[in-house]
């Protein structure tokens, strides 16, 4: 049974993110959140330079993502945004995700990537949305 992954951005990180989800047997393209009106509704291939359409338009609407039933189907999220300048908001979107179900991956969270000197409230957060739904977040364990 194949994972099915949801790409959050579509910028440096997040195109080869679709690219590898697509050409991966083991995994299938759930969806893609964009934050710009200009990327909305295009297909995921144009975003990542693919030549074979996905099937997947973009979306800016995260919470029908996350939606109860619709979450069911999502094992996973690579989470691609843009963090540096937005990091509550981008958090609190991740956090969202954990909650929800799905698992996070991300190499946006740089507070969180050494675990041993995490800031604990951080830390705290992430662990409380796991806990309770059984998600995960990498690179935290």
């Amino acid at each position: 049974m194949r994972k099915r992954v949801v790409v959050w951005g579509t910028g440096n990180v997040g195109a080869p993110a679709i690219r590898a989800v697509v050409s991966h047997a083991g995994l299938e393209l759930a969806g893609v959140v964009v934050s710009s009106s200009e990327k909305e509704g295009r297909d995921a291939a144009d975003l990542a330079g693919l030549s074979e359409r996905t099937g997947i338009a973009a979306t800016r609407d995260s919470s029908a993502l996350l939606a109860t039933g619709a979450i069911d189907a999502i094992d996973a999220v690579v989470y691609a945004a843009l963090m540096e300048n937005r990091f509550e908001e981008a958090f609190g979107e991740i956090l969202a995700c954990l909650a929800a179900g799905a698992s996070v991956v991300t190499s946006g969270l740089y507070p969180l990537q050494h675990e041993a000197s995490a800031p604990e409230p951080l830390l705290d957060m992430v662990r409380r949305a796991t806990k309770q739904s059984g998600a995960s977040l990498f690179p935290v364990r």
